[in-house]
């Protein structure tokens, strides 16, 4: 008695390329996503970073007399020796979503300094407006558009045509560059303009 002979059927060369087309096709439709997801988590900890900061400063004000921290836009680096008993960890300084060219270590001279032998630059601006730094936090009228930082106080946006701001009352803002440096569009509830004239 003869056994059965089992044939096996191999992919034609038309069905293995449609497999790849498909395959290639799922691949294409996902990486916007993928992509979108890596930038969303990006911002996400830009957002844990300057609310960090945010609360670095409102201990700060605590400690020496309800002042905000006084700096200067040639002296931005001296947040980093200023809040730093707040702040033991100097990555919170870092955008995730900083590249090559932005502000933070392109300025090196303003927002870099070395500290026991390792250099540190801050991607973030602490409003050192001549009306808010060094300034009592009683004397400002609203806490809540009072601006701490910002991720980027010009050029190209990080976040979704967008940057991230860190206001005294502890809260994280999105908004579009129009939105916070525009001087014509960027206004406050007191008609303040830009964002580091809000609050006051």
């Amino acid at each position: 008695m003869s056994r059965p002979r089992y044939c096996q059927r191999a992919f034609t060369l038309i069905e293995l390329l449609v497999v790849i087309a498909i395959i290639a096709l799922l691949a294409a439709m996902m990486l916007p996503a993928l992509r979108n997801a890596r930038e969303k988590g990006r911002q996400i900890a830009c957002v844990a970073n300057l609310h960090h900061l945010g609360i670095a400063v409102q201990m700060y004000a605590d400690d020496h007399g309800g002042r905000f921290p006084y700096l200067t836009w040639q002296t931005e680096y001296l947040q980093f020796t200023l809040l730093e008993q707040y702040i033991g960890n100097f990555g919170f300084y870092r955008c995730p979503a900083a590249k090559p060219g932005d502000e933070g270590a392109s300025f090196p001279a303003l927002q870099c300094t070395t500290i026991d032998g390792t250099t540190w630059c801050t991607d973030y601006k602490i409003n050192d407006q001549a009306g808010v730094a060094g300034q009592p936090i009683a004397g400002f009228r609203d806490l809540t558009w009072l601006v701490t930082a910002v991720d980027l106080d010009y050029g190209l946006e990080r976040h979704y045509g967008g940057n991230n701001l860190v206001f005294l009352d502890g809260h994280v803002e999105w908004k579009t560059y129009d939105q916070y440096r525009d001087p014509a569009t960027a206004r406050d509830p007191y008609f303040n303009a830009p964002w580091y004239n809000w609050g006051q």
